[in-house]
């Protein structure tokens, strides 16, 4: 059991994170064979952390956590800041490897209840490990202090400049992969798209202006004439005329408006841009005519009839569009009978086989 200071910082800190994600289950039962460290939803169940921290070993239990996407990495992170604080151990804190702001300040949690600094120059008279030298770095505002760790430089200069924020000390990193990562951090943690610009991969560039542009417009109305205005002035800023029409496409998807469709200059990208919608839940046959080809314009319509309304996939004339439109349908519906459409019995038996595989 550990001591009430240590206690008291542990409530708080659970308590906190609670509030933050607002999703405590009451269910759930632990058992050291099987542990479920997540609710139906996908959040972390506090029941289970709480119990998991009352064991011997807490961070044997936050290694069962499954990073699968951001979150879950976050909760990873904050389990095992807590099992530091609980078992009043620092090495706990160094299983923190993809969320460098969790894992700092759990170094310094754990530093500041003991009164001591493991990293001034009294205790470590250089900055011999990444987590002393990224602390000296941050403190002085100075990523050259990175240089005394060889090989571990760059990444030293990439958690500098997440956790600082420095605009220009990305470009100190070598790496380029590296590099493009620190500024694609830099542009979501900031929501500037100058960051992206910077960005040498283009496939990276494209994610950083499409990440930038969820925040930045996650809460407007599109229909609205100068939300959209805004929109395309800021894909249209972007140089790269292919990162360009990813942009429009992605707010076009985004905002479920067919009208930031028509600002892509590469022609199939735009089609595919409508057919995407038309595929989702807007419900507008006369986009499909806008289809670059007859060929497209039936892959349009069959993708929008098998969501609504499968009996039309029977007007269409290209015959494999027209069987996967049954198939398609038969899947979205959850009705099998409506393989029975198809005129051509291998192909209605397929159509079965992909129902039944599917449910």
């Amino acid at each position: 059991m550990f001591n009430a200071k240590i206690k008291g910082t542990v409530f708080i800190s659970i308590l906190s994170i609670a509030i933050f994600i607002g999703c405590i289950s009451s269910e759930n039962n632990f058992s050291e064979k099987n542990e479920s460290w997540k609710t139906e939803n996908g959040n972390l169940d506090f029941n289970w952390l709480a119990l998991a921290l009352e064991s011997p070993e807490p961070s044997k239990h936050c290694d069962s956590i499954i990073v699968e996407n951001a979150k879950s990495s976050r909760y990873k992170g904050f389990c095992y800041l807590l099992s530091a604080e609980v078992t009043n151990n620092r090495s706990n804190c160094l299983k923190i490897k993809s969320e460098p702001t969790i894992r700092n300040n759990c170094l310094h949690s754990l530093d500041n209840y003991h009164g001591i600094n493991r990293c001034s120059a009294e205790t470590i008279p250089a900055p011999s490990d990444m987590e002393c030298a990224v602390t000296h770095a941050v403190s002085q505002n100075n990523p050259e202090v990175c240089d005394s760790l060889g090989d571990e430089r760059d990444n030293c200069i990439y958690y500098y400049s997440v956790i600082s924020g420095n605009a220009g000390s990305c470009n100190a990193v070598s790496d380029k992969n590296l590099k493009d990562k620190c500024n694609y951090h830099l542009g979501l943690d900031r929501q500037d798209k100058n960051f992206c610009a910077l960005i040498n991969d283009q496939s990276v560039a494209s994610s950083c202006y499409a990440a930038v542009a969820r925040f930045l417009f996650s809460n407007t109305d599109s229909t609205n004439k100068d939300n959209q205005s805004d929109m395309t002035q800021y894909c249209d800023s972007i140089n790269d005329q292919g990162i360009k029409d990813n942009c429009y496409q992605t707010l076009a998807k985004r905002k479920y408006n067919a009208d930031l469709c028509n600002y892509i200059s590469d022609q199939n990208l735009k089609d595919d841009c409508i057919i995407e919608l038309v595929s989702g839940r807007i419900n507008d046959e006369s986009l499909c005519d806008r289809m670059s080809t007859s060929h497209k314009k039936e892959i349009c319509l069959s993708r929008l009839y098998s969501r609504v309304n499968p009996t039309l996939c029977e007007s269409l004339t290209i015959d494999k569009i027209k069987w996967d439109c049954f198939t398609g349908g038969a899947i979205r519906q959850k009705d099998i009978t409506i393989c029975k459409m198809i005129d051509q019995t291998d192909i209605q038996k397929g159509c079965e086989e992909d129902y039944s595989n599917r449910y």
